[in-house]
């Protein structure tokens, strides 16, 4: 039996509730009185019971008249109710108790050996369906359990196209300079350098996605190191150069030298890359894209600005929302998947940090975070007086919450 079944024993004389709770208090069931129709509505309203014993002579209210109420009941309205009384056994009656909701009579005075073996077999039907009940709940948590997996799984498949696209872009572009344009050795030398370093970089790429998928987890974790942010930033830029050539962009280091950070480089390399990719996307043909880093009070500050076409007012609200992601177009129909930002703003909460966003249209946007430093760097009198560039003129700044690719 169920042990949270509730039996209700409506009857108007105390005795008879009595004898009705001596009889069945051998069930695992919680017995509950009621002394007229009144109260067994009150009861009904408040708990759900597997089965309602009633006599049908009472005052005030009748069993038929109370049996017909908790039947418009919305928790009442399938309870088994059997009426116990000691009217005639008359056709008339008989019909009025079932058409009332009755399911079963008993006739006063009853027999104590066919009450126990009616209510068992009621409260044997009412454990069946809670049983049933909850496989249907286990049946619908599990189905929303797979459509979960099955959202995450498409994310997680749009993040590896997103992250494998940058190292092949490059490889591609690196390959497509080396086909078509007469380089001398040095040049070559240098171009198949890139595409090494590439290759090895999307390779490690795929095998850390590879352990993300194999773990379950869909989390990220970081392996941290004393990082300087100037080489950090030539790594990124060196990696981006074939997309930006290939577009005939320039791109310009702006680096406070001797700033170091303690930061996984990997992760923030995916990021800053992300960035860049979303400046040459954006940018016209013959723009410049400033690629830099700058002490801003006890942190660092990381940012990438363009010149491009900037980001409509009603998009920076989604930038970063990963449920929903949004993409356009770039200046050369460039496609994205919309989930380069939203990777990119996880990898830097995981560093203790948001992005952050200043962008008008028509203008240029600029993206940055800031990073704490991994130890303490000398700061001259005209380098703390110094004045950040790297917000777009006339853009305005957004932080990023949990706000996707543009």
């Amino acid at each position: 039996m169920m042990n949270d079944a509730r039996i209700l024993m409506v009857d108007d004389r105390e005795s008879n509730l009595i004898a009705l709770e001596s009889v069945l208090q051998c069930f695992d069931a919680e017995l509950v009185k009621a002394d007229c129709g009144k109260a067994a509505i009150q009861q009904a309203l408040q708990h759900k019971f597997a089965l309602i014993l009633m006599d049908v002579q009472m005052p005030q209210m009748d069993g038929y008249q109370c049996a017909t109420l908790l039947r418009s009941l919305k928790r009442s309205k399938f309870t088994p109710i059997i009426f116990i009384t000691a009217v005639n056994r008359g056709d008339a009656n008989v019909f009025k108790g079932y058409q009332s909701g009755a399911v079963d009579f008993l006739y006063k005075p009853y027999d104590p050996t066919i009450l126990k073996r009616k209510v068992g077999i009621f409260l044997d039907l009412y454990s069946q369906k809670q049983a049933l009940e909850e496989s249907n709940c286990a049946k619908e948590l599990l189905n929303q359990q797979l459509q979960d997996a099955n959202e995450r799984l498409q994310e997680f498949v749009g993040i590896v196209c997103h992250d494998l696209r940058s190292p092949l872009c490059t490889i591609c572009s690196t390959a497509d300079l080396i086909k078509r344009r007469k380089l001398d050795e040095k040049m070559r030398e240098e171009l198949m350098t890139i595409i090494s370093q590439t290759s090895e970089r999307g390779l490690e790429l795929v095998e850390e996605l590879l352990a993300l998928a194999a773990l379950g987890t869909g989390k990220v974790t970081l392996t941290k190191a004393r990082l300087d942010t100037q080489e950090l930033i030539h790594q990124a830029v060196q990696e981006s150069q074939p997309q930006a050539k290939a577009k005939e962009l320039t791109i310009v280091k702006q680096c406070q030298p001797q700033l170091f950070i303690h930061a996984d480089q990997n992760r923030l390399m995916q990021v800053l890359i992300n960035f860049i990719t979303n400046a040459v996307k954006f940018s016209p043909s013959g723009a410049c894209i400033e690629v830099g880093c700058e002490p801003s009070g006890d942190m660092i500050k990381l940012w990438v600005k363009d010149s491009g076409i900037g980001i409509p007012p009603e998009m920076l609200p989604k930038l970063f929302d990963k449920s929903q992601p949004c993409s356009r177009l770039g200046t050369a129909n460039e496609r994205g998947t919309g989930f380069g930002l939203p990777l990119a703003q996880e990898l830097v909460e995981l560093h203790g940090s948001v992005i952050n966003v200043a962008s008008a249209e028509n203008t240029g946007s600029c993206f940055y975070f800031l990073i704490s430093g991994s130890d303490t760097y000398a700061r001259s009198p005209s380098f703390l007086q110094r004045q950040p560039s790297t917000h777009p003129s006339g853009g305005g700044g957004a932080r990023a919450g949990s706000s996707s690719h543009k």
